[in-house]
């Protein structure tokens, strides 16, 4: 499964989506999947629950997506390494993992963590944008890690699963990254820099990431992006202030795709999203995964190297992968 350029050039590593907010229907054919086939994605981060949800609806959407995945092995697959990531690859399917943002899905128990791994969840956030038992989260009080968040990231290091830091605040994911022994990621999270919404992460956040290895991805909400928009150009300048301060072997993309907006009203909460941020509610506005050939040609007519390319659509991603996982 190569990604091909608008103009017909080939970028042949992994394409890396690092969090997506798709839905598994089994009543509907969720013609998405073929989507991100379409358009050269290899693997797709799904995300399973977030602290908005009781821990419960977790292990619930889990049985679920593992059932649908399974029920679809002519288009998907659920993988555990790079040699399934790169099988998936040579055979046209879909590569998927599992991912939660925030610690509450763990019902106050860090054991929670290996049986979520076990069910190929490969990364979780600490918090989603408030705070909760283990960290702060970047719309609440900045109070850092709790004792019980220092343990879960010992306790994500031994296990194998990354550490997320998008929707943190600055202090727990300051800390998060000095005290972890592996690679922290930022799955999707713009520079404040570019545009200072509370969302986005600072450059200080963004260089700490780097020196200890790890990856921060962009994502394609036009909230984040600054312009309103979700457009190729808005997400290409976040790409480039990530590339100027740390390399584009730190960069990725994560673009937090929401295919039905409907379940995204019915569910909109105040509380998670105040409304001093997001003034015009669920209108986020969001990047589709087609978006991803023009990603790489606008990227390449930059003067990005294809080498630089290929690390930002995905290798990136798989580099702190194959350093974390178990």
């Amino acid at each position: 499964m190569h990604l091909v350029s608008g103009e017909g050039r080939r970028f042949g590593g992994v394409i890396w989506d690092s969090h997506s907010g798709i839905i598994f229907d089994d009543a509907v054919q969720p013609t998405y999947l073929q989507r991100y086939i379409d358009s050269g994605v290899t693997l797709l981060t799904l995300n399973v629950g977030s602290d908005v949800s009781p821990w419960s609806e977790c292990i619930k959407n889990l049985s679920v997506y593992r059932a649908a995945v399974a029920a679809r092995p002519h288009q998907c697959i659920i993988v555990r390494s790079e040699k399934d990531i790169r099988q998936a690859k040579t055979d046209r399917k879909l590569a998927i993992v599992f991912d939660i943002e925030g610690m509450s899905a763990l019902d106050g128990s860090l054991e929670m963590l290996s049986l979520y791994y076990d069910l190929g969840v490969r990364q979780m956030t600490l918090t989603y944008n408030r705070n909760n038992g283990a960290a702060s989260g970047c719309h609440d009080e900045d109070q850092g890690l709790t004792n019980f968040g220092r343990n879960i990231v010992e306790k994500m290091n031994r296990i194998g699963m990354v550490i997320d830091c998008s929707h943190v605040s600055y202090n727990s994911s300051m800390e998060a990254i000095q005290i972890s022994e592996k690679p922290v990621i930022f799955s999707h999270s713009n520079c404040k820099s570019v545009y200072g919404h509370e969302r986005n992460i600072s450059d200080e956040q963004i260089i700490a990431c780097a020196a200890k290895g790890g990856v921060s991805g962009v994502t394609g909400l036009g909230i984040f992006l600054g312009t309103g928009d979700a457009s190729v150009e808005a997400l290409v300048r976040h790409i480039d202030h990530k590339a100027d301060l740390v390399g584009p072997k730190h960069v990725g993309i994560g673009l937090d795709y929401f295919p039905d907006c409907k379940d995204l009203v019915l569910s909109w909460n105040t509380v998670y999203w105040p409304s001093s941020q997001y003034p015009n509610g669920p209108n986020l506005g969001f990047m589709d995964p087609e978006a991803f050939p023009q990603i790489a040609d606008t990227l390449s007519m930059r003067g990005y190297s294809d080498r630089d390319v290929r690390g930002i659509m995905g290798e990136n991603f798989l580099r702190v992968a194959n350093h974390v996982w178990k």
